[in-house]
Parts: C-alpha cells; structure tokens; sequence
C-alpha cells in the first residue's frame, strides 16, 4: 500500500505527517493496522481528523475499485471458481454450490435464530468433505467442540453408509482441521487475523493429509465491532474498516471462504435488517438472512445480497442433535 504521503490528501500537512511518523504511521497499511486514533486525536486539531476521515474514504474507494477487478477476473476464470460445500443441500442449492472461495459471505440473523450451528456444521463439512483446514474465530464462548464433533460423526455415517458408529482416529484427524481461537474484543481479533495471513501456507501443523486453508469463520462479528461504535466514532470506524479491509484481504489474496455473523436491529416498519450501519454493508459479497421458528424448530435462509444470484431464493433445514437436517431448496 501507498506511503499516505503519496496520497496527496490535502489536509496532511508536514505537522500533521509528522505527529503520524512519529507514531509508526507511515503508509495506508500502517494507518489500518496500528493507528491509536484516540490518542493522535489528543495531540491533533480539527485537521488531523479532517485527515483521518479522509483515509478512510481512500479505502473505501479501493475496496470498491478492487471489487470491482475481482469481478472481472472471476468473469474470466469462471470455470476454476471453487465453492466449499455448506453441508446443507439446501442451502447449497441456493448459493449454486456452497461458500464461494475468494468471497465474504455474511450470516445475519436476530439471537437464538442457529447462526453458530450453522457456523459449526459449515466447518464441520468443510473439515470432513474438503480435507481442507477451516479457522474458525469464536467470540461469545459459544463453539462447541462436542458439538462439532457430532456433526461430523453425522456426516461421515450419512456419506459412508456407516450403520455403526465411525472410526475415532478418522474422527480425531478431521477435528484436528478445525482449527479455534477464541478473541473477545477486536484488537484480539486483529491480531488473530493478521497472525493467520502471515502463517497462511505452512498448515499450521495439521495431518499432511489436509490441504491449506480454505475456510475462516468469525462468530461473530457484529459482537465485537459493535461496542467500539459506541464510543469515539473516528476510532471505532477506523478498527471497523481494518476488520473488513483484513477479512478480504484474507479472502481475496489466499482464495479462501470468509463466513462471518452479525446480528440485526429494527429497520423500517419493525423488519430486520443487518447492524453495523451503511459503511459496513459494502464489506460482505454475499448476505444472508437467517430466521428461525421455536414452535418447529425449522429455519430459512434468504438471499439478501448477491453479486451474481438473483436475492429471495430461499432454504429451509432444521436444527437436530445430529446437526442440520436439510429441506428442499425453495427456489
């Protein structure tokens, strides 16, 4: 990324460039990643914050001109685009094949709608039918190793014809590409992000058997950039556009699956619709809306934002102790 003296901002003067050098901030990259707004914002003036927004609206013309390339390329190369399989049919129905690689896909639902069992069966799938390693971030102590792994017992008697129970060393070697960190504030998250990019390749000493890795989970998202939004605006938004500028740099740069959650807040006419505001909305590709019924247990998932599937395909499953048990797609 450009040094922000190459930027030409008009407010960055030489005194305001030099209060950013001082602090390690020398380039776009340095300004996502380390910035102390609140306390440049102690030592600055009114021009300093005039700078500080207008970066952030540098970066959100980029993400757009890079989406915007992203597309044409996967135009070009639409025949290698890989999609992981959610390990619901119907969902995957919906979505044409599954999470596409490359893309931040966005789970949003009210409390207690399934959005971390869906999270689980997802990894889940992807560990067992992919090989494939998934990073799964959790940030409300709500991953369930058990559950998870009798969602992949689930998985491998449906697909194996097991009529017994499975083999646990099989067992064990999926589990073992699930990969949890647990991060409860965003600077814990951040640097989980930052640390996963930087080991991205090595496999993170998984069985050999299992590819790179294909999947990062965060549930959930919204919990941890929603506290941060209700203080000092400029450094909430400037920590909430290096958490979408990381996720998909993640997802581009290494072709993975980004699944994310976020919940929702009452929008017009006391409908649902996503939290964390119109600057957060360009982050995620794909946007789905999950809702749940207590009195039969039956969810569905609605396509909300697409860039390439047409939006109100809907699916249905239900939440077992097995896992999801898929409906046909209602398209």
């Amino acid at each position: 990324m450009p040094k922000l003296i190459e930027l030409g901002l008009p407010s960055l003067t030489p005194e305001v460039y030099s209060i950013l050098a001082s602090q390690g901030i020398i380039s776009v990259e340095d300004f996502m990643l380390s910035a102390d707004i609140s306390k440049l914002e102690a030592w600055g003036s009114g021009t300093l914050k005039e700078v500080v927004a207008e970066i952030l609206h540098y970066l959100e013309c980029q993400r757009v001109g890079l989406k915007s390339g992203l597309r044409g390329v996967q135009d070009m190369q639409a025949m290698g685009i890989q999609y992981l399989p959610t390990g619901c049919e119907s969902l995957d129905a919906i979505l044409e094949g599954g999470l596409r690689e490359g893309t931040l896909t966005e789970l949003v639902g009210a409390s207690a709608t399934g959005k971390t069992q869906l999270c689980m069966h997802v990894a889940a799938s992807v560990a067992y039918k992919c090989r494939a390693l998934v990073a799964y971030i959790d940030t409300c102590h709500s991953f369930s190793s058990i559950r998870v792994a009798h969602m992949v017992g689930t998985l491998m008697k449906t697909s194996e014809g097991h009529q017994g129970g499975v083999a646990a060393d099989e067992l064990g070697k999926v589990l073992k590409g699930i990969l949890k960190f647990s991060a409860f504030d965003i600077y814990s998250a951040l640097s989980i992000l930052h640390e996963l990019h930087a080991s991205i390749g090595n496999n993170f000493q998984a069985p050999e058997e299992f590819r790179h890795l294909r999947l990062l989970i965060v549930d959930s998202a919204s919990s941890l950039i929603s506290p941060i939004l209700g203080g000092n605006q400029i450094q909430g938004h400037a920590l909430m556009v290096s958490m979408g500028a990381i996720l998909r740099k993640l997802a581009i740069e290494n072709h993975l699956a980004v699944l994310i959650t976020n919940h929702t807040v009452g929008g017009e006419f006391g409908q649902p619709k996503p939290a964390l505001g119109e600057s957060w909305k360009r982050i995620p590709d794909v946007r789905l809306l999950l809702t749940h019924d207590p009195s039969s247990n039956a969810c569905e998932v609605a396509v909300i934002k697409h860039s390439s599937i047409a939006c109100n395909k809907q699916a249905s499953f239900c939440i077992t102790k097995r896992g999801l048990q898929s409906a046909e797609a209602e398209l």
